[in-house]
């Protein structure tokens, strides 16, 4: 495989998994947003403190950023900290204390 066809893999699993946090990742421009339809069922199960998918989410912008694609780390960071300020303002410590480390040089 070749690095591109690599990181096209890696975005289709990134939106794959976005989608299972109740977000869209736009293939095409590489945007992640809340998914109107989803999000209100699938944010209480899966944005809650403790939650080992804070912890994945981590590993998810780690990956990004190693892997030669920090600009959908920062696509899905930015989701998250809009969630932080808006809808789920639990996230703002895991946001600050860990995801922000992550993309900071990114930015």
């Amino acid at each position: 495989m070749t690095d591109s066809s690599l990181r096209a893999k890696q975005k289709e699993a990134l939106a794959l998994m976005v989608d299972h946090y109740g977000l869209k990742l736009d293939l095409h421009t590489g945007k992640v947003s809340i998914n109107p339809s989803t999000f209100n069922a699938k944010q209480q199960n899966f944005f809650i403190n403790g939650s080992h998918n804070l912890l994945r989410i981590t590993r998810i912008l780690s990956s990004l950023t190693s892997l030669g694609q920090p600009e959908l780390a920062v696509e899905f960071y930015n989701c998250l900290k809009g969630l932080s300020e808006g809808s789920i303002p639990r996230l703002k410590g895991t946001l600050n204390q860990y995801w922000f480390s992550v993309v900071s040089s990114y930015l």
